[in-house]
């Protein structure tokens, strides 16, 4: 018996499930992966203004007086003796993977700051931290995300 090619479907419904199952796989992981870097937004955006509202109420003070410094060099007491802002933002950020540097500042070194004060706080991260399967080559595009949060003291 002689098969007839052009009219033969079978291996068909493989072939098309070849063919979309990867494309299908890949729009999972960018989904996945734009998730997780809006999240990691979201989380430094929230514990940069929550640090620099503990500075404007005088709860806590910079340690490092403006110098953006990486979380595993911070002793967690500033220079009077209140808790460090930065090591208030970095174990609000510890549970994320990646290397964070804090910086803080009140305009006032070795001391809290004074009414009228400008407090800026800033958690920066590799993009290649937050961005572990680079599909879309959003890593490449820059070197670091970056977030601030300004505040003035009351």
């Amino acid at each position: 018996m002689k098969r007839n090619f052009r009219n033969d479907d079978t291996g068909a419904v493989l072939l098309e499930t070849l063919i979309a199952v990867p494309i299908l796989v890949m729009f999972t992981f960018v989904i996945v992966q734009l998730g997780y870097v809006f999240f990691v937004a979201s989380t430094m955006i929230h514990v940069s203004q929550h640090v620099s509202r503990e500075i404007a109420v005088g709860s806590a003070d910079d340690e490092t007086n403006g110098v953006y410094t990486t979380c595993g060099s911070l002793s967690g007491v500033s220079a009077d003796g209140l808790i460090s802002a930065e090591k208030l933002a970095c174990d609000m950020i510890g549970s994320l993977r990646g290397n964070f540097s804090v910086l803080a500042s009140d305009t006032v070194a070795g001391g809290p700051a004074s009414p009228g004060n400008n407090i800026l706080v800033s958690l920066q991260i590799e993009t290649s931290s937050i961005v572990p399967i680079d599909i879309m080559g959003m890593a490449a595009s820059f070197d670091n995300y970056s977030v601030q949060a300004r505040h003035v003291k009351e």
